[in-house]
């Protein structure tokens, strides 16, 4: 076949795979992208929020600077080459519940670092259909990556998709056809939280399932991404992601009703507004242990590579990810330790 002439293949459809392919292209380098048909996957169930300002302690994200100048500056010139809008700035506002939330906010704002992307907490006034929301933390700029345009966008451009699967000795399937990727060429695999990442590279990964709502709702704002214990965000159109429920049996591959109940249970409890649910999406996010991605060289390999381990900051990492994998790769920097695997020893403490 003539993808075997490629230099390069990425193994995977979902963001990690899309970015690594559309860099390898702005490389010259020529490239096959393998993808399957997989229908619930984290790129589709994501919301695709690049947040500076994380979890309960209001943690500034690992590198959220570097991440955000890679990303901002490879999804704009993927929209510009493929002419889709792929970008979407916003603001966060985020529900405060106790004195205690109020205050570990306020202290925060003590800190230029923080500073940066918080503003002193607001009343709920102006979103009369939040229900029980003490104040909120405003937290500008927050973009909205589209992910599962990117992906359609990098398959739209590169001239080499092909769906099939891969095995460990470079067997690939195609067609019924089984084809050998011949060992000088490179390998990237990119195949996200699959079972078979875990087991045959010993990657140190903590999957996770979670699931999602599609709504649609004359009532909520367009302009601004709510977390009020779910994420509510803005897709257009009076279009929202609703999110997210880790549903109890994960085991199963789509979303399950329980994880349905809850969502709604939960929306409903926080928002007095007029909805319909148009879709429910699952996918089971690869995290790694140290939520840190991982994109190098696999050790022992000669040209096999993985990016993986992007968890729930997907949209924000790729794109860093991606770049230090094909500048590696392409010989034209040395790895990022930090993304490396295995992971350097760490110098014990006496």
């Amino acid at each position: 076949m003539d993808c075997l002439e490629s230099d390069v293949f990425v193994v995977g459809g979902g963001l990690a795979g899309a970015m690594t392919t559309f860099l390898l292209m702005e490389e010259g380098v020529s490239v096959t992208w393998i993808v399957n048909d997989r229908i619930h996957t984290s790129t589709r169930a994501g919301a695709g929020v690049m947040n500076p300002v994380t979890s309960r302690n209001f943690t500034l994200s690992w590198r959220f600077r570097e991440l955000l100048e890679e990303a901002l500056s490879v999804y704009r010139s993927l929209e510009r080459k493929a002419q889709m809008p792929l970008l979407h700035r916003s603001i966060l506002l985020r529900s405060l519940p106790t004195p205690a939330e109020e205050n570990g906010w306020c202290i925060r704002l003590a800190d230029p670092a923080y500073a940066e992307f918080m503003s002193e907490p607001v009343q709920g006034q102006d979103l009369p259909f939040l229900k029980g929301v003490r104040s909120l933390g405003v937290i500008d700029p927050v973009w909205r990556v589209d992910m599962q345009a990117v992906v359609e966008a990098v398959r739209l451009l590169c001239p080499a998709v092909v769906v099939g699967h891969i095995d460990k000795d470079r067997k690939l399937t195609v067609n019924g056809a089984l084809l050998d990727i011949p060992g000088n060429k490179s390998l990237v695999l990119a195949t996200g939280a699959g079972r078979e990442m875990a087991d045959g590279l010993g990657l140190p990964l903590r999957p996770f399932k979670g699931e999602s709502l599609i709504i649609s709702s004359p009532d909520l704002p367009e302009d601004r991404i709510i977390y009020h214990d779910l994420k509510v965000v803005p897709l257009g159109s009076a279009r929202f992601w609703v999110g997210p429920s880790d549903p109890r049996d994960s085991s199963l591959d789509g979303p399950t009703p329980g994880a349905r109940s809850d969502l709604i249970h939960r929306f409903e409890s926080m928002f007095d507004v007029r909805y319909t649910v148009q879709s429910h999406e699952a996918g089971v996010r690869p995290a790694s242990v140290r939520r840190r991605p991982f994109a190098g060289r696999i050790p022992g390999s000669a040209n096999d590579w993985v990016i993986n381990g992007l968890g729930t900051k997907g949209a924000s990492l790729a794109p860093f990810a991606a770049r230090s994998l094909v500048q590696a790769l392409l010989g034209k920097a040395p790895p990022d330790p930090e993304l490396t695997w295995p992971w350097p020893e760490q110098p014990s403490k006496s």
